[in-house]
This record gives C-alpha cells, structure tokens and sequence, in this order.
C-alpha cells in the first residue's frame, strides 16, 4: 500500500514538473485539493464509514418473524368407508436474543463507525502531509537547479 501511494504521489509530482514547464502553476491548497478529491484509496475508507452505518442499522433491527405452512391430507378407514380430512399445520417461529446481546451488537456497530471515521481522519492527515512533503521537495528542487544554473553561469564568466 506504500508503494502505491509512494507511485501515486511521483506521478503527481511529474505532472507537476510537467505542469510547471508548460507554464501552468499550482499552489499548494489546489494541489491538496486535487489530491483529496481524486485519491481512490480515500474514497474507500469514505465507503467503510458508510458500510459501519448500515451495520449500525441492521444491529437496531429486530429480526423478521418467519411463517411454515404445511398442508396435507388425512385419509380415515372405517369398516369399509373411507374419508379424507384436511390436516395442515402452521408453525410461527421469532428469534429471542439473551438479554444484552442486541445492546452489546448496537454499542460494537456504533463504535465501529467511530472507528472507521478516525481511519479516514488518520488518512486524510497521511495524504495531506505526503503532499505537503512532495510539493516542498519539488519546490527545494526548482530552487536548488536555478542555483546551479546560476553558479554554472559565474563559472563560465570567468
């Protein structure tokens, strides 16, 4: 997972050095917004936190009753005479959960998505730092090759 933000984060800088030459240049704030709204991996963890939602939801639900019919026919025999009879059954069955279970899935649901939404603060922090980072080395680097342009250039006047 390293290597593919590490790969995601050169390719911006490219595209920022190829930015730059052609004329175009970003600031920081446009490069951490571009960043924030086209990372996949963030979008991911945004999905996570929904997903912990919905569990939050199945965990308050109580579970459907579930209804068995059973039709059937009763044939009766009596000294030579014959009947049939309608036999069915119905059968109704809840689930019952032990007292505190339904409580203690809701509280585990409730603090997953607590979970999740300091995941996607913890990345969104990462992201935002490891531009920061990119942009300033990028930065020093300009700097640091119009220095040498420059020195070249007193060298050769002398």
């Amino acid at each position: 997972m390293k290597k593919y933000i590490f790969i995601c984060l050169l390719i911006g800088l490219l595209i920022y050095a190829l930015a730059i030459e052609a004329g175009e240049i970003m600031t920081l704030e446009e490069l951490l917004d571009e960043a924030m709204q086209k990372n996949i991996e963030l979008r991911i963890f945004e999905v996570d936190v929904g997903t912990a939602q919905g569990e939050v939801t199945m965990a308050r639900t109580w579970q459907n009753p579930e209804i068995s019919l059973s039709p059937g026919l009763k044939n009766i025999s009596e000294s030579g005479d014959s009947s049939n009879e309608f036999l069915g059954e119905v059968e109704v069955t809840q689930l019952i959960e032990f007292p505190g279970k339904r409580a203690l899935r809701k509280a585990v649901a409730e603090k997953n998505i607590i979970l999740k939404q300091i995941a996607l603060e913890g990345f969104c922090y990462q992201l935002r730092v490891k531009v920061r980072k990119a942009f300033y080395e990028l930065l020093s680097g300009q700097q640091i090759e119009t220095l040498r342009q420059e020195q070249v250039k007193s060298a050769q006047a002398f």
